[in-house]
């Protein structure tokens, strides 16, 4: 998801769909196909809003196709790596995140490249061998801009948080976890995949996969794993102190409902103090049924709504505005 000014970008189903910050429909980006304009899978977007345009990366034809909002097509490059996702820092300079998989012989998972000279300017963070058969995961956040505009980069089973800059990426925060990484001797053993290896990961006491990853000009919220658990975080930089949830309870809409840290109901993007969050209509159903079977009171309005969903209608929109801290 991406919010540019009075716009939404949500990425559903291999189409983008955009909307008003009302949740009103505007239009939809759905060009699949093998012709020119069109991609085979959309791994990530990113919108520019200086010429006011829809990029998306196709990983599997490798490369970058540009629409405009209405989504016309407006011109394309390839660029010959498996991208997971990317953003721009600049018109020519693209900042492509990898993953564990290796591009020709490049063992990096940063690679900046040049669209004009079409060729790689520099690439950040090794890939070990290890890294390469084993971690190669997609994760559901990886580039972040923050309150302040600034581009920072994070990555599955990584403790640090990295600023994207046009000079490389800069360290920028440490999450510590006591000593509690990814144990060393797991990478030792055999393993016939990266299932029997995530399995064998989990029974151990390894925290990590900071992912969800948010900043505020007042806080940091973020998700990270344990035994297969999700557990959320979030840090009060004002305060200097986290606290640490297992579950989410909704005061504001569906009220006395716990989600479960396992749940889809996490930010998906945030704005200055604004969290935006999307729910797909059969979770928004889910949920009401769920309060309803348990005899509880629920707002009229959004009974309404969840009966006037079908299971095929776009994302539901959430957004939340967070006026001051609660302790």
């Amino acid at each position: 998801m991406q919010v540019v000014k009075d716009r939404i970008f949500i990425l559903s189903n291999n189409t983008i769909l955009c909307f008003k910050l009302d949740g009103s429909y505007l239009s939809s980006l759905d060009k699949k196909g093998k012709g020119p304009g069109e991609y085979s899978r959309i791994s990530d977007f990113f919108i520019d809003t200086l010429v006011n345009c829809i990029e998306i990366n196709d990983d599997l034809t490798k490369k970058i196709i540009r629409y405009s909002y209405d989504g016309n097509f407006l011109d394309e490059w390839k660029h010959n790596f498996f991208v997971n996702r990317f953003i721009k820092i600049n018109n020519y300079t693209y900042v492509f995140y990898c993953s564990s998989f290796i591009n020709s012989n490049i063992k990096k998972r940063i690679i900046f490249v040049n669209r004009e000279k079409g060729e790689v300017q520099e690439s950040h963070i090794d890939i070990t061998d290890e890294e390469a058969w084993y971690l190669y995961i997609m994760d559901n956040t990886n580039f972040i801009t923050s309150y302040n505009g600034t581009n920072q980069f994070l990555y599955s089973q990584c403790d640090t948080i990295y600023s994207i800059t046009s000079k490389g990426i800069i360290p920028n925060k440490v999450i510590h976890y006591a000593g509690q990484g990814i144990p060393q001797q797991l990478f030792k053993e055999r393993h016939e995949d990266i299932f029997q290896f995530m399995q064998a990961l989990n029974k151990t006491n390894y925290t990590g996969l900071i992912d969800n990853y948010y900043d505020t000009d007042s806080w940091i919220y973020f998700t990270v794993k344990q035994k297969g658990n999700l557990y959320h975080v979030i840090f009060n930089k004002d305060e200097r102190n986290s606290k640490v949830a297992d579950k989410i309870m909704d005061d504001m809409m569906f009220r006395e409902h716990n989600y479960s840290s396992n749940s889809s109901f996490w930010p998906k993007y945030s704005s200055k103090n604004m969290i935006y969050y999307s729910l797909d209509p059969g979770e928004y159903k889910a949920i009401l049924d769920s309060l309803q079977h348990q005899g509880k009171a629920l707002d009229k309005k959004l009974v309404a709504f969840g009966d006037s969903l079908s299971f095929l209608d776009n994302p539901v929109l959430i957004r939340f505005e967070i006026k001051a801290n609660h302790k």
